[in-house]
């Protein structure tokens, strides 16, 4: 196998394989870069809730999420929705669509990205990407890949949390933009694919429950039984 910059199998002194060089991150290609989260994005984005006792806040249309709402790195639900009088009203703000949204207070190490423009609580720190330097779905496969790295940043006593200033000097290995979409794609690509084979999964599950169930009560025979004599 080769990297397009020599052999792989090559190594220096160091044991870097041709080709590659060590970083603070580990050992990456060459023509990768090594920045520091704050370098890549447009700005951190903080969150917050509006008042509780306020109920016309929470009849409106603009999602608001909660850490609770993120599952298996994605928005699973979204159950409330709140006005833009609350926004105004509070210290949540709204992340736009495509955004990572990192939880940065309980439960630490969950993200996801904004399937929309979205409000967060305070267990968020969204983070907008310069579009020019990193694709938001690569930054969150590679923090999904690497979950110690948010989880090392907790801090705190009784509520942990990973401050914004902590956040914004994470080292991230950056790759040139199209290698991003590609390496971003292909794993979109095989997380279809599971998705597809765990449908199939639970349908021969499914089937296999209801065939118990013939099979078990006698409903459906499989050997005929002798006539008597």
């Amino acid at each position: 196998m080769t990297s397009g910059q020599g052999t792989v199998g090559s190594v220096d002194g160091r044991g870097v394989p041709a080709g590659y060089k060590r970083t603070e991150v580990g050992v990456i290609l060459e023509g990768w870069e090594v920045c520091e989260l704050r370098e890549v994005v447009e700005r951190f984005v903080n969150g917050g809730t509006p008042s509780t006792n306020n109920t016309e806040f929470w009849s409106g249309t603009i999602p608001w999420i909660t850490g609770a709402d993120i599952l298996q790195q994605k928005v699973a639900v979204i159950r409330r929705h709140i006005t833009q009088e609350a926004v105004h009203n509070s210290s949540t703000n709204i992340v736009p669509k495509g955004s990572l949204l990192v939880v940065s207070r309980t439960g630490v190490g969950k993200l996801a990205l904004s399937p929309c423009d979205i409000a967060i609580s305070q267990d968020f720190t969204g983070v907008i990407p310069n579009k020019n330097k990193i694709l938001s779905e690569y930054l969150s496969r590679y923090l999904d890949f690497c979950p110690h790295i948010l989880v090392q940043q907790n801090q705190g006593t009784s509520i942990k949390g990973i401050l914004r200033e902590t956040l914004a000097v994470v080292s991230i290995p950056i790759p040139p933009l199209p290698e991003q979409i590609a390496i971003a794609s292909v794993l979109s690509d095989m997380d279809a694919e599971i998705a597809a084979l765990e449908r199939r999964i639970d349908k021969a599950r499914a089937v296999k429950q209801g065939m118990m169930q013939e099979l078990l009560t006698g409903r459906v025979r499989l050997v005929k039984s002798r006539s008597k004599q």
